[in-house]
């Protein structure tokens, strides 16, 4: 797993009722040594009632991406179907 942590989750206010934008800092290891990141993600609810997490913004990594985004993707995953994100 490279993703380890995601804290400091702040909601941001948006007017749209079925979309939650948020910050957060990410922890994630990459070769063995552990670093931090700001992330922006959003959260929307689609009209069938899913639930559709979109990563926005990532800071500049030197690393491959995608592999950092499937797995950020999927711990966003958990923290939605937990309820551990902030109303």
């Amino acid at each position: 797993m490279i993703v380890s942590e995601i804290k400091d989750i702040q909601k941001k206010d948006t007017r749209i009722y079925y979309l939650e934008k948020y910050s957060a800092i990410v922890v994630y290891s990459i070769l063995g040594e552990e670093k931090e990141g700001k992330i922006e993600f959003s959260v929307e609810q689609k009209p069938t009632g899913e639930l559709v997490s979109k990563i926005e913004s990532f800071d500049k990594i030197d690393y491959p991406i995608l592999q950092v985004k499937m797995d950020l993707k999927a711990s966003i995953n958990y923290l939605i179907e937990q309820d551990l994100l902030p109303k």
